[in-house]
Formats: C-alpha cells, sequence, structure tokens
C-alpha cells in the first residue's frame, strides 16, 4: 500500500510542474512586446471634389501609419474641369493640427509640371495654377516624406490634411 501511497505522491508533483510549465508557457506566449521600436506618425491625405471640379477618389487616398524618419508615402488622384470654361487649378493643405508642418515635406505635381516643393506648412498656402481644359482630367501626384533628420518630433504624430481644390475660370489667351 505504501508504493500506492508513493506513487500518488510522485503524480501529484508530476501535474504541478506541468501545470506551472504551461501557464509559463502561456504568459510567455502571449505578452507585450517591450516597445523597443521608435513610435512613428500617423499620416492621411483626404480631397474633396467642388462643383466645378471632381475628383476620382474622393476621401482618403493616401495614408501611412507608423511613418518614420527617413519613410514616405504617394498618392495620386484625378481632377476633372466639370465647367464649359477652361480652368486654372490651385490646391492648399488644411491639416487638423500643425504637429507635422515643419517636419513633413510635399511634393505635389500635375506630369511634369510642379506645383509645390517644401514644408507641409507652407502648403497651408495655395499651390501653382494648373491648367485643366473643358471636360479634361489632370492627375495630381503627391509624395509626402519625413526626413531622416526628423528627429522624434514625429513621434505618436496623427495628422488628417484635407486638401482644398480652387479654380478661376482662365482667359483663353492666357
Amino acid at each position: 500500500m505504501e508504493s500506492g501511497n508513493r506513487i500518488e505522491w510522485y503524480v501529484r508533483r508530476v501535474g504541478v510542474c506541468v501545470g506551472i510549465a504551461l501557464v509559463a508557457a502561456v504568459v510567455l506566449a502571449f505578452r507585450v512586446p517591450d516597445g523597443s521600436r521608435t513610435l512613428g506618425a500617423d499620416v492621411i491625405f483626404a480631397i474633396s471634389p467642388t462643383g466645378e471640379l471632381g475628383v476620382s477618389r474622393p476621401g482618403p487616398f493616401m495614408s501611412a501609419t507608423g511613418l518614420r524618419p527617413g519613410g514616405s508615402l504617394k498618392g495620386e488622384v484625378d481632377v476633372a474641369n466639370q465647367t464649359g470654361r477652361r480652368l486654372a487649378v490651385r490646391l492648399r493643405a488644411l491639416p487638423d493640427r500643425n504637429d507635422l508642418d515643419r517636419l513633413l515635406v510635399v511634393d505635389v505635381r500635375a506630369g511634369d509640371t510642379l506645383l509645390y516643393r517644401g514644408r507641409l506648412g507652407g502648403l497651408r498656402a495655395k499651390t501653382r495654377a494648373v491648367r485643366i481644359e473643358s471636360g479634361r482630367k489632370r492627375a495630381l501626384r503627391l509624395r509626402a516624406a519625413l526626413p531622416a533628420d526628423a528627429g522624434a518630433g514625429c513621434a505618436g504624430r496623427i495628422e488628417s490634411i484635407s486638401l482644398e481644390l480652387s479654380s478661376t475660370v482662365e482667359d483663353r489667351r492666357g
């Protein structure tokens, strides 16, 4: 009988050890990472049509999560002239905050024509004009980047940037 008690004693001890090992394995498998990586910026660019101008992708058309210094994002949207006249079209940025105004570098092109290159804060003013004939469309290509030397000022920033289109009727001679 004594050997039966001894076996039961060993089985209980082994069961406790196996239980502890399983709990340790579960805790290690589902632990939260240590967070040693640098937190990046979340950036969203959006555009809306106007009465005169249509856009191919209304709303958010380019975004990046965890954008770190040295990283970039690209996007393209077609802008269509819905009027019966040639239009001079400009755009400007309306960021929801100014956290990235001095950090984010933006490049805006219509085909090979550079409309704007500089910091996001400078894009709060209107760009150079791109001419769009009646019933035609032009592709606007945007690239936004955080320079490699941007530092930690972008960490954890979340910025939504609305691009506002404006147009004026252009005389055919211009």
